[in-house]
C-alpha cells in the first residue's frame, strides 16, 4: 500500500495500546448500485496492523450491492484477525451492525425468513462465535474525517474496481449451522412467506417461474430502463417497479399481466373455435400487447399518445414516445435535465402519463371488442383521457393531506409534477393543491 496508508497506520496506532487489542474499520462499496452491471466491493483497514488491511472484490455470485460489501467486510476482517484478541469492527453501515448485534436473536428465531442478505448476516455471525474474546461493534459517522473510517472506504473503492474477484468462503461449520425458525416467534404472514420460499426451490415451480414469454417481457423491459434512464436494471428491481406508488391499483394488474403474456389476446385463440379473435380488426395482424399500445392505426392509440406528447410542452424535458419496452419499465423513469441531474417532478409526471394513456388504450381496445361498442370518435377519445389525467390530479391533491398517513403524497411533489401543465396556471392560487377546480391544459391549447 502507498505513503498514504502509512502515514493513517501512524497517525491512529497508539504505542499503550494492549497487545492483544485490535480495533478494525469497516466499508462497503457499490457502483451502479441496483443495476444488472453493478460491481460491489469491500475495504477492511487496521492502523497498528497493515497486514489485515484489505481490498476485496465481491465475487459475482453474491449480491452486488453496498449492504453485501458492508457485511462482508465485516465476515472477512473477524476472520482476519487472531480469534484471542479482543475485537473492535468500525463501520459506518447502521443496517450491518444492528443486523449482528440487536436484530440477531429476533432473526434467528424466525429463521431470517425475509431478511435480505441473510445468507451473508448468517455466516458473519457463525465466524463471530468462533473467536474467544470480547467483539465490539462500533457505529462511526460516514466521510466526517475519521481517518479509519475514510481509509476503509479507500480501500472498499479498490476492491470494486480490482480485475478479478476474490473467493469468499460462505460456508458455515455444521455445529454453528442453525436452520428452520422458532414456531413460537412466528406470524401468519410469516409462515406464509417461509412456505413461498420452500415452494420456490422446487424445480416444477422455478419451471412455471421460467416462462419463455415472462423472460422475454422482463429483458425487454431491461431494454427499455436502459433506453430511457441509461441504466440496466436487475430483474428483481423490474418486479418491484410493477408496484410503484405512482400507479393506480388498476395499472399494476396490468402491467403485471401483460409481463407475464396473461391476457387472452392473439395466439390465445387460436386453440379455440374463434381464432379471427386474435386478429386486429383494423390492421389485420395478430394482436399482441405491443399493437395494442404502440403499433396499432385504428382510433385511440396514436391520438392518445399524441395528448400526452402535446401536454408535455411546457416541461423542461424532452417527451419520449414510450415503446413497449418503456411501458414495460416506466416505473424505473429517471428523465434529467440540461445539467445532467434527475428531475423527480418530471419523471413522476412521465409515469403517471405513461401509465395512465397505456391503461386507457387497453379499456379502449376492450370497450371495442369485448364490449362490442366499435371505434370510440376522436371527441370521445380526448374527453376520456382528460377525465382519466384530471382524475389522477385531483387524486394527488387530495393525497397532501396527512390524514392519509403512509399514502400521502408531499405538497412540493405535486407541485412539481403538475405545475407547468395546468390550464390558466398564471392565474392560480398560491396554492392551487386546494382548488377543487384546478385542470390540466387542453392538449393543444398548451403554451
Amino acid at each position: 500500500m502507498g505513503e498514504k496508508s502509512n502515514d493513517l497506520w501512524i497517525s491512529e496506532w497508539d504505542p499503550d495500546r494492549p497487545q492483544n487489542y485490535i480495533d478494525v474499520y469497516t466499508d462497503g462499496s457499490c457502483d451502479k448500485n441496483g443495476d444488472d452491471d453493478a460491481s460491489a466491493g469491500a475495504g477492511i483497514f487496521c492502523a497498528h496492523d497493515p497486514g489485515i488491511s484489505r481490498a476485496i472484490r465481491i465475487p459475482k455470485s453474491l449480491k452486488q450491492t453496498n449492504q453485501t460489501g458492508e457485511i462482508i467486510a465485516i465476515k472477512e476482517a473477524v476472520e482476519g484477525t487472531h480469534p484471542k484478541h479482543e475485537l473492535t469492527i468500525c463501520s459506518d453501515s447502521r443496517t450491518a451492525l444492528d443486523g449482528l448485534t440487536t436484530l440477531r436473536q429476533k432473526w434467528e428465531d424466525t429463521g431470517y425468513i425475509g431478511v435480505e442478505n441473510a445468507d451473508e448476516f448468517r455466516v458473519t455471525t457463525a465466524r463471530l462465535r468462533t473467536r474467544k474474546a470480547i467483539s465490539t461493534m462500533k457505529k462511526v459517522k460516514a466521510h466526517v474525517g475519521i481517518k479509519g473510517n475514510e481509509g476503509a472506504d479507500r480501500l472498499a473503492n479498490e476492491g470494486r474496481v480490482k480485475p478479478n474477484e476474490d473467493a469468499i468462503d460462505m460456508v458455515i461449520p455444521g455445529h454453528l449451522c442453525l436452520t428452520g425458525a422458532k414456531l413460537r416467534c412466528m406470524n401468519q404472514s410469516m409462515l406464509y412467506k417461509a412456505i413461498k420460499i420452500q415452494k420456490m426451490k422446487r424445480p416444477q415451480q422455478q419451471k412455471k417461474l421460467n416462462r419463455r414469454a415472462t423472460l422475454e417481457n422482463i429483458e425487454r423491459a431491461k431494454l427499455g430502463a436502459l433506453t430511457i434512464s441509461g441504466k440496466t436494471p436487475t430483474t428483481k428491481r423490474i418486479w418491484c417497479s410493477l408496484r410503484h406508488k405512482d400507479f393506480s391499483r388498476q395499472f399494476r394488474y396490468f402491467l403485471w399481466m401483460t409481463i407475464h403474456n396473461g391476457y387472452m389476446i392473439g395466439r390465445f385463440w387460436d386453440r379455440t373455435e374463434e381464432p379471427w379473435k386474435g386478429t386486429c380488426a383494423f390492421c389485420g395482424v395478430e394482436e399482441t400487447m405491443e399493437h395494442i399500445l404502440t403499433e396499432c392505426r385504428g382510433p385511440g392509440m396514436e391520438e392518445i399518445w399524441s395528448l400526452c406528447e402535446d401536454l408535455w410542452r411546457n416541461k423542461k424535458t424532452e417527451w419520449i414516445r414510450p415503446s413497449f419496452n418503456e411501458i414495460m419499465s416506466c416505473g424505473l423513469t429517471e428523465l434529467k435535465d440540461s445539467r445532467n441531474n434527475i428531475s423527480k417532478g418530471d419523471s413522476r409526471l412521465y409515469r403517471i402519463l405513461v401509465s395512465e394513456s397505456a391503461h386507457l388504450i387497453w379499456k379502449l381496445r376492450n370497450a371495442r371488442v369485448i364490449q362490442g361498442k366499435g371505434f370510440p370518435s376522436t371527441e370521445e377519445i380526448l374527453n376520456k383521457w382528460r377525465y382519466q389525467i384530471n382524475a389522477r390530479l385531483r387524486t394527488d391533491c387530495l393525497l397532501t393531506n396527512s390524514r392519509y398517513g403512509c399514502k400521502k403524497v408531499k405538497k412540493t411533489m405535486v407541485i412539481k409534477t403538475w405545475q407547468d401543465i395546468l390550464h390558466d396556471r398564471d392565474d392560480l392560487a398560491e396554492d392551487w393543491t386546494k382548488d377543487k377546480g384546478v385542470l390540466v391544459s387542453r392538449g393543444a391549447d398548451v403554451g
